[in-house]
């Protein structure tokens, strides 16, 4: 997770007629951009079993195909600070508080050992299309979440409710612990649900299910 932080410093002569020129609610935005899906065809069925972070019920079981997919969450905001008279600290709020979550990678891996348009082959490719589908729309379910959090969360200082650090660093640390402690929770329940959703359909009787369609396993 990367984080960055933009803020600007306003003079306290300049702060007041600026105040009442500043909208009620900050800008909040959480957006994506799904990363392109990549279908490599060159990893044999030992190499793309040896990819998997899972203890197969059986010694005798192999991957011919997984998917690879890994999110990010990046947030960037913009901050306005004014000088608290007779006061060496800072009143400060937030103008745009904006939420990257997306997948940086989106790989399906499917073996070499079978050949391009064969049966087999189909069936992996439809199969790891499903974790595609069960990857964006989770991460598409909660990014809504974490955006309508973030709009009716009174955590976000605004112009006409601020709040005050000793520096406009400190401002900066208070509102980056705000918005994290906002969205993280939705960032651990996506990857929960991920887990288990995709587990539902790697289940051993879903694995027969989609042997039993081809003959040449």
């Amino acid at each position: 997770m990367r984080l960055r932080g933009i803020f600007t410093v306003w003079a306290l002569a300049a702060a007041a007629p600026l105040l009442a020129q500043e909208p009620a609610r900050p800008d909040i935005q959480v957006i994506s951009a799904a990363a392109p899906l990549q279908i490599y065809h060159d990893h044999s069925t030992a190499q793309i079993t040896a990819m998997r972070h899972i203890r197969f019920p059986s010694p005798h079981m192999h991957s011919p195909g997984i998917t690879v997919a890994e999110s990010e969450l990046k947030t960037s905001y913009e901050l306005k600070f004014r000088p608290r008279p007779h006061s060496t600290q800072y009143e400060f709020w937030a103008t745009s508080v904006t939420v990257v979550f997306d997948y940086v990678r989106m790989d399906v891996y499917i073996s070499s050992q079978y050949g391009e348009g064969s049966c087999e082959y189909n069936q992996i490719l439809a199969h790891e299309k499903q974790h595609v589908a069960i990857d964006e729309q989770t991460l598409e379910k909660y990014k809504n979440r974490m955006a309508y959090a973030l709009k009716h969360s009174r955590l976000i200082p605004t112009a006409f409710r601020p709040l005050v650090a000793r520096s406009p660093e400190e401002g900066k640390a208070i509102l980056t612990k705000r918005v994290l402690g906002i969205v993280n929770p939705y960032f651990k329940q996506y990857h929960h649900e991920v887990r288990v959703r995709n587990a539902w359909i790697d289940s051993p009787a879903n694995y027969h299910r989609v042997q039993a369609r081809c003959n040449g396993w």
